[in-house]
């Protein structure tokens, strides 16, 4: 019984938890969101390789590698967009503020997959 509860309620904050930490609508990152939207979609390679990038730091197919935005991938790039306000101590709207930015952005989210793939490299800031 004790264990059935623990796990239920496991369950329920886990759920919980990943709704609270994936709303990239909040204030502070929903510019910075929109703008790196706007760039994958204009850069559909870009969007295949995060894709591939996200499915092998994540050991397995978690998105669909198509070469287009989608609910999935945003997710994962709202996770992203969390990291690197967490990493950097400022809102990702502050430092993603055009396309070109967005464009660093991308970037630096490549490096972190080469990071969590490779141990001997440095996760970038």
């Amino acid at each position: 019984m004790f264990l059935r509860s623990t796990a239920a309620l496991a369950l329920v904050l886990a759920s919980a938890t990943a709704t609270l930490a994936q709303d990239c609508t909040s204030y502070g990152i929903s510019k910075a969101y929109a703008l790196v939207e706007t760039y994958f979609q204009s850069h559909p390679t870009e969007i295949l390789n995060a894709q591939l990038q996200f499915n092998a730091v994540a050991g397995y197919q978690e998105l669909a590698p198509d070469g287009v935005w989608g609910p999935a991938t945003g997710r994962k790039v709202c996770g992203m967009l969390e990291s690197y306000e967490a990493i950097n101590g400022a809102a990702p709207d502050e430092m993603i503020r055009n396309l070109a930015e967005a464009g660093d952005f991308v970037q630096w989210m490549a490096a972190m997959a080469r990071a969590n793939l490779n141990p001997n490299f440095e996760a970038p800031d």
